[in-house]
Protein backbone atom coordinates (compact mmCIF):
# COMPACT_ATOMS: atom_id res chain seq x y z
CA UNK A 1 0.00 0.00 0.00
CA UNK A 2 1.72 3.48 -0.88
CA UNK A 3 2.15 5.94 1.70
CA UNK A 4 -0.47 8.81 1.24
CA UNK A 5 1.50 12.27 2.13
CA UNK A 6 -0.95 14.77 3.55
CA UNK A 7 0.49 18.05 2.03
CA UNK A 8 0.31 16.42 -1.49
CA UNK A 9 4.27 15.93 -2.10
CA UNK A 10 6.33 12.99 -3.57
CA UNK A 11 5.82 9.94 -1.05
CA UNK A 12 9.45 7.52 -0.66
CA UNK A 13 7.03 5.20 -2.51
CA UNK A 14 6.37 7.66 -5.59
CA UNK A 15 2.42 8.31 -4.65
CA UNK A 16 1.06 11.43 -4.61
CA UNK A 17 -1.91 12.31 -1.93
CA UNK A 18 -5.33 13.39 -3.36
CA UNK A 19 -5.74 15.14 -0.53
CA UNK A 20 -4.36 18.89 -0.90
CA UNK A 21 -4.79 20.56 2.26
CA UNK A 22 -5.85 19.30 5.97
CA UNK A 23 -9.40 20.91 5.01
CA UNK A 24 -10.19 17.74 2.27
CA UNK A 25 -8.34 15.08 4.20
CA UNK A 26 -10.37 12.48 5.90
CA UNK A 27 -9.91 12.03 9.52
CA UNK A 28 -9.45 8.43 11.78
CA UNK A 29 -12.04 9.12 13.97
CA UNK A 30 -15.58 10.35 12.93
CA UNK A 31 -18.65 10.47 15.85
CA UNK A 32 -17.06 8.05 19.04
CA UNK A 33 -18.54 7.89 22.09
CA UNK A 34 -16.48 6.28 24.89
CA UNK A 35 -17.61 5.50 28.47
CA UNK A 36 -14.91 5.92 30.92
CA UNK A 37 -14.63 5.47 34.54
CA UNK A 38 -12.22 8.01 35.53
CA UNK A 39 -12.51 11.02 33.27
CA UNK A 40 -10.05 12.82 34.49
CA UNK A 41 -7.61 10.51 33.82
CA UNK A 42 -8.50 9.44 30.54
CA UNK A 43 -8.66 13.27 29.46
CA UNK A 44 -4.94 13.78 30.36
CA UNK A 45 -4.90 10.18 28.65
CA UNK A 46 -6.37 11.28 25.28
CA UNK A 47 -5.31 15.04 25.76
CA UNK A 48 -1.63 13.51 24.75
CA UNK A 49 -2.39 11.04 22.03
CA UNK A 50 -5.16 12.93 19.87
CA UNK A 51 -2.88 15.70 19.44
CA UNK A 52 -0.43 13.62 17.67
CA UNK A 53 -3.11 13.12 15.19
CA UNK A 54 -4.57 16.66 14.76
CA UNK A 55 -7.30 16.86 17.33
CA UNK A 56 -7.96 19.11 20.01
CA UNK A 57 -10.15 18.77 22.74
CA UNK A 58 -13.46 20.94 21.90
CA UNK A 59 -15.08 21.05 25.17
CA UNK A 60 -14.78 20.16 28.67
CA UNK A 61 -18.25 19.17 31.07
CA UNK A 62 -18.06 18.12 34.47
CA UNK A 63 -19.51 14.41 32.95
CA UNK A 64 -17.91 15.04 29.57
CA UNK A 65 -14.94 16.05 27.39
CA UNK A 66 -14.82 16.05 23.41
CA UNK A 67 -11.97 16.21 20.91
CA UNK A 68 -12.12 17.44 17.17
CA UNK A 69 -10.87 19.35 14.73
CA UNK A 70 -9.35 22.69 15.39
CA UNK A 71 -12.03 25.33 15.09
CA UNK A 72 -14.75 22.72 15.10
CA UNK A 73 -18.00 22.98 17.15
CA UNK A 74 -18.72 19.32 16.83
CA UNK A 75 -16.57 16.62 18.22
CA UNK A 76 -15.42 13.39 16.70
CA UNK A 77 -14.68 11.71 20.04
CA UNK A 78 -16.26 12.25 23.50
CA UNK A 79 -15.19 10.57 26.74
CA UNK A 80 -18.35 10.19 28.62
CA UNK A 81 -18.26 9.66 32.48
CA UNK A 82 -20.00 6.38 33.40
CA UNK A 83 -19.39 5.77 37.10
CA UNK A 84 -16.99 2.70 38.36
CA UNK A 85 -19.05 0.24 35.37
CA UNK A 86 -18.67 0.67 31.86
CA UNK A 87 -22.27 -0.46 30.07
CA UNK A 88 -21.79 -1.06 26.12
CA UNK A 89 -24.99 -0.87 24.20
CA UNK A 90 -24.04 -4.55 21.91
Amino acid sequence: MPTIDRSGEQCETGARSTFRDRATMPWMIDHLSLGVADLARAAAFYDAVLVTLGYVRVFTHERAVGYGRPGDRDEQLALLASGDKVISDN
